[in-house]
């Protein structure tokens, strides 16, 4: 966590630097891919706890999946390219993040008599992010190719689950309600990018700090986020 609080005051120092050996990107990146949970109480399976109200049909005991969700995002950056092809950065956008976990049993919050059933809940989360880093560049005849690490910081402002599940009868189950969740997710990053010219392709993954179970009691209580990216990029200059 250090390093995530003194890389933006890093960043400031460096982009002071001299002008005259240094350019500026700036670029744009839509990205698509995969968001689940890892830890041990990240799940593939999970019961809905039938409690009825006007809306619900009860809620997803485990609603922090293991199986990824089809997630995407887009964002601005701006980055820094010195004379030794040293990198430094700034990326800030928005991320709609879904993981996945299938409804296998169905009971009461009490109940020991659980039922059969089949569906799955999705957890949806939407972030505003900010993404410093620093990296190098490299140069494969026309390409340039840019590795870099930094922090990933998710500002989380909607999470909701949604599941909907049948049991042997027929029966239609049905969950759709908020979930609160860490204001903050810090992660750790990776990203790959390379360019031709003013298009690029880039590949990400951020690795979760922030535990999402966090404030439960009892048991294990282990949730990170994993994020996995491949995206598309334009440079406007």
């Amino acid at each position: 966590m250090r390093y995530f609080l003194l890389l933006p005051g890093l960043l400031t120092l460096w982009a002071a630097g001299p002008a005259q050996a240094q350019t500026f990107e700036t670029s744009v990146h839509l990205t698509g891919g995969g968001f689940n949970f890892r830890g041990n109480s990240a799940v593939r399976e999970t019961v809905l706890i039938s409690v009825r109200t006007a809306d619900n049909d009860g809620y997803t005991n485990n609603p922090y999946g293991a199986r990824p969700g089809f997630s995407y995002g887009a964002a601005l950056q701006l980055q820094r390219v010195t004379k030794s092809r040293l990198l430094l950065g700034l990326q800030a956008g928005y991320e709609r993040l879904r993981s996945r976990v299938d409804l296998i049993l169905i009971g009461g919050p009490w109940d020991d008599n659980l039922a059969n059933i089949k569906g799955k809940t999705t957890l949806t989360n939407e972030f505003v992010n900010a993404h410093p880093f620093v990296g190098r560049r490299f140069g494969l005849g026309n390409v340039d190719l840019d590795l870099s690490a930094g922090a990933d910081l998710g500002l989380l402002f909607y999470s909701r689950e949604k599941g909907r599940a049948t049991d042997e009868n027929g029966r239609v189950y049905s969950v759709d309600q908020g979930r609160d969740q860490p204001a903050l997710d810090a992660r750790a990053r990776l990203d790959l990018t390379a360019y031709y010219q003013r298009f690029g392709l880039a590949l990400s993954y951020s690795h979760g700090l922030s535990n999402y179970r966090r404030d439960w009691v009892g048991g294990v209580n282990d949730a990170y986020a994993q994020v996995w990216r491949a995206g598309v990029v334009y440079r406007l200059q």
